[in-house]
């Protein structure tokens, strides 16, 4: 998925057009954003439930925080991060 096709998918969750969209977001950054916390936490459960609790924020926050600057990988993993 290109950075403007997620982009899209993103404004489409902040625009509350749900599910689809946040499968979408899921499916192509489930795994970066989990090996992202395993990298900085050495556990893997605790890298699952960071990278679930990532989206859970990417869901509600998205309608507040995200704009389309075609950079929305950077925008997902400062939510993973913090």
């Amino acid at each position: 998925m290109t950075d403007q096709e997620l982009d899209v998918c993103i404004l489409r969750l902040a625009q509350d057009e749900g599910c689809d969209a946040l499968r979408l977001i899921y499916d192509e950054m489930h795994r970066p954003v989990y090996l992202y916390a395993l990298s900085m936490l050495k556990d893997k459960y605790t890298a699952e439930d960071v990278a679930q609790d990532v989206f859970v924020q990417v869901a509600v926050s998205a309608p507040r925080t995200f704009r389309a600057q075609g950079k929305p990988r950077s925008w997902i993993f400062a939510i993973a991060h913090n």
